[in-house]
């Protein structure tokens, strides 16, 4: 298996929606996490990333796409296909994608294990934990800057009031 940081990633485009889609399948993602296609083309342009592929037999088996931003690398999204996991692809990928980063960043994020409870992933925690002795919670934006399309949002799901943040999201995860 080879593993490298692709200079044109949208040329694996194909590759990418089919290791992800993989992924989707497998773990029977739905909804927004679920990404189309063109998400996932726009997501391999955001400025700061860097995409890497694990290739074997001629063929990409696993991908996964980091984000850079100051003196952190975060590690966005990964798909490996039923090969990519035979062969253990995902660890190829994030040790040359930590090994990529080392010199340009302080932090590599591995990111989360979806959802707010501590159960569930299991495994896509202990292969998280392996990396790293230490964890923390995290939490994104907990703003609204656009209160009339989160209203909206919020109304398509039944007029959502809960502590939770989006509230539009509340329960999503189990």
């Amino acid at each position: 298996m080879e593993v490298k940081r692709c200079g044109h990633p949208q040329d694996y485009l194909d590759d990418w929606v089919r290791v992800y889609g993989y992924l989707v399948a497998k773990h029977g993602i739905e909804g927004m996490r679920a990404f189309s296609r063109r998400s996932l083309s726009l997501q391999l342009d955001v400025p700061g990333a860097s995409f890497f592929v694990a290739v074997h037999a001629g063929r990409v088996i696993g991908a996964l796409l980091v984000y850079q931003q100051g003196d952190v690398a975060y590690a966005q999204l990964t798909g490996v296909d039923d090969v990519g996991y035979e062969l253990g692809a995902s660890y190829a990928l994030f040790y040359t994608a930590m090994q990529y980063c080392s010199e340009k960043v302080f932090w590599f994020n591995l990111s989360g294990v979806p959802g707010v409870s501590d159960t569930g992933g299991e495994g896509l925690r202990w292969f998280k934990q392996g990396w790293s002795r230490e964890t923390r919670v995290v939490y994104f934006c907990g703003r609204v800057f656009d209160q009339t399309a989160y209203d909206a949002l919020c109304e398509a799901r039944g007029g959502v009031t809960s502590g939770y943040f989006p509230a539009y999201r509340a329960g999503e995860f189990g």
